[in-house]
């Protein structure tokens, strides 16, 4: 569903779109319209759509969730909590013609983007789909690409692992941030932030036990409320990991006659092989039990993703995987597709307690916690023969492998007599020798300066890869507000770039298909709660995420309940890139492609080569992988922009 619209300040001609769709709500003669829906409809995830006209034309809404009585519009922009139970962190667009002022108003988590383009004194036009506002020939005038988005997209670790921004590929285009309403005058633009977050309700709570119940009434709502009444058919990414299938078995808990969809997708690949624990859960909840293979043709769909987003393909891996997913759901006639998207960051692990007890040098401390995380962390990739050690040795080797691991971590930060002092008291407290450390070092070294020549952290070419780029909003800090620094972690591991991007993506892929993605960790209530939970009760055992756990009692297969260790996508995601790399080539191959004005080429068949060759190292492997895939993606999105007639000059 697309929601957009254009208010003129100045009496402007305009048309919306070059062609409308029956799921696009459009603003029209100050209202907004659509075949497809009626003052009742009922739409996830918006709350408020309306306009306050001018005289004495009664108010008007499109649907009555923030209605305060029947039959009148009425919505405060300083949002007073009405007499209902309507949730606040949802999408609302509004027009007050009194005041010459338009609202727009982004649910918490980002889940419904919010993009719009002010032009004082003369417009301003919004959608939830940047495409659809990129195609308004009221604003193709005012297109520029945004450069500096452009260059943090292009640095490893430089765009989405830090805070989510206002900022867009376009520089005279922004998004609404999550959790915050603006509010367009003919002049100016105002930004309010209305979220707020209260872990201290939930401070009665003790036990593992009582945190547990807390979360499953919590999870259970949140799971209901994303399935609602309808009666279309329901899908449910299943991968065997705890998130997925939480809600796949809650989802048959709340409504055993569901005929739910389990989709789990099969990429062949070592590490990622889950099918074992997706099939007991689909057994133990009697789901309709599908396992869909991924995509290959890895170039087509970036292409055809692009052309959806209006911006360059954002995720680290191709999107062909969860891509398959909802094309195979949409096939199965699925309006709805549950997804576990953020459950790691939303619930915790409790594992940071380890790097903790470190940091503060907790030797005591840190001696019990690796007693109990040893015999359930994963170190085959490591260790070879991790698996038929026994449980002291176990010990033993983690410890060495942990303290090691962190004394690099830190050392960056110290001064050469507080590293030796740490190294010392370090070997000394945790009975590490010395001499692991020196091995340690000197491999690094030998990789560093010896063997193994490190790839940068950016292929552009020199006056964009030196070029300093403005600081940006920190969102996490915003929306955390006047809360204690411990809850810092929290905010940044859920409201950063990578994380709202992705579900920003969700969304128009989920246009793109016709149906719509849910996200059930994605419930205010359970964030508070999560973040309120004791780090020690998260830690638990040493599996992490005890609080979760002890909810899905019973509801889950014990195999899948208590495992210790999750997927990892690592060699899928080389192994796409590679795909994508081979079959982009002819584009690639286009001098006259914008991509070569930012991407130095030299530096891009170089990144290939390492990304090719199965003897590079790892942290290589990773490195050319990002490179790679970010230069054909950016090539591939100007390759649009120019097909559309929508290629702007660069600032």
């Amino acid at each position: 569903m697309i929601i957009e619209g254009v208010v003129s300040f100045e009496n402007l001609r305009y048309t919306i779109t070059e062609g409308g769709t029956n799921d696009t709500i459009t603003w029209e003669n100050g209202w907004f319209s659509s075949s497809t829906l009626t003052p009742n409809t009922k739409l996830q995830h918006v709350f408020a759509l309306g306009v306050n006209f001018l005289g004495e034309r009664e108010p008007e809404y499109l649907n009555k969730a923030y209605a305060r009585n029947p039959g009148v519009f009425h919505f405060d922009p300083h949002f007073q909590e009405p007499d209902s139970e309507t949730d606040l962190g949802n999408f609302g667009a509004w027009f007050d013609e009194t005041c010459q002022t338009l609202y727009l108003s982004r649910d918490i988590f980002g889940v419904i983007p919010t993009y719009y383009l002010h032009v004082p004194r003369s417009f301003v036009a919004f959608s939830t789909s940047l495409v659809s506002l990129l195609k308004m020939p009221i604003c193709r005038s005012y297109l520029q690409l945004n450069t500096d988005r452009i260059i943090s997209y292009s640095r490893f670790r430089g765009d989405q692992s830090g805070s989510y921004s206002s900022d867009t590929f376009f520089k005279n285009i922004k998004t609404v941030l999550p959790g915050h309403t603006i509010s367009i005058s003919p002049d100016d633009v105002t930004i309010r932030r209305f979220a707020s977050f209260d872990p201290d309700k939930w401070s009665h709570l003790h036990s593992v036990e009582e945190f547990g119940q807390a979360f499953k009434d919590l999870f259970f709502k949140s799971v209901q409320l994303t399935i609602g009444q309808s009666e279309e058919t329901v899908g449910s990414h299943l991968s065997g990991g705890m998130d997925s299938s939480s809600i796949s078995a809650v989802a048959k808990s709340i409504d055993p006659a569901l005929a739910l969809h389990t989709l789990y997708l099969d990429t062949k690949t070592k590490y990622s092989d889950e099918i074992q624990f997706a099939s007991e859960v689909a057994e133990k909840i009697g789901s309709i039990h599908h396992e869909v293979p991924p995509s290959h043709e890895d170039f087509e769909v970036i292409s055809r993703y692009t052309s959806a987003y209006g911006h360059p393909e954002c995720m680290v891996i191709s999107p062909s995987s969860q891509g398959s997913l909802m094309e195979f759901a949409s096939q199965l006639g699925c309006k709805i597709l549950l997804i576990g998207h953020d459950g790691d960051s939303v619930v915790g692990s409790g594992l940071e307690k380890l790097t903790k007890a470190y940091f503060e040098r907790d030797w005591h401390e840190l001696k019990a916690l690796i007693v109990k995380r040893a015999q359930y962390a994963s170190m085959n990739r490591v260790i070879p023969q991790w698996a038929t050690l026994a449980a002291a040795e176990k010990i033993k080797q983690y410890t060495k492998h942990l303290i090691v691991s962190k004394f690099f971590e830190q050392i960056k930060r110290l001064k050469p007599f507080d590293m030796v002092k740490l190294l010392v008291e370090s070997s000394r407290e945790m009975d590490v020798s010395l001499w692991h450390f020196f091995a340690t070092g000197l491999k690094r070294l030998w990789k560093k300066l010896i063997k193994t020549k490190m790839l940068e952290g950016t292929i552009l070419k020199q006056e964009f890869a030196t070029a300093h780029v403005a600081k940006r909003e920190n969102l996490a800090d915003l929306l955390r507000g006047d809360l204690p620094l411990k809850y810092k972690v929290w905010f940044d591991d859920v409201f950063n770039g990578q994380t709202i991007i992705a579900s920003e993506q969700f969304f128009a892929l989920g246009n793109h298909y016709g149906l719509e993605n849910r996200f059930p960790f994605y419930d205010k209530d359970l964030f508070e709660l999560c973040i309120s939970v004791p780090m020690e009760i998260k830690f638990g055992r040493g599996i992490g995420r005890e609080h979760f756990r002890e909810a899905m009692k019973g509801l889950l297969p014990e195999t899948v309940r208590s495992r210790p260790n999750k997927a990892n996508f690592s060699i899928y995601g080389r192994e796409a890139a590679l795909r994508l790399y081979h079959q982009s080539k002819e584009l690639m191959d286009d001098h006259g492609n914008l991509v070569w004005n930012f991407i130095d080429q030299q530096k891009y068949i170089e990144s290939a080569k390492i990304l090719i060759d199965p003897a590079a190292s790892e942290s290589n492997h990773t490195l050319s992988q990002f490179h790679v895939t970010r230069a054909i993606s950016l090539a591939i999105w100007f390759d649009w922009l120019k097909k559309n007639d929508l290629l702007p000059t660069t600032s």
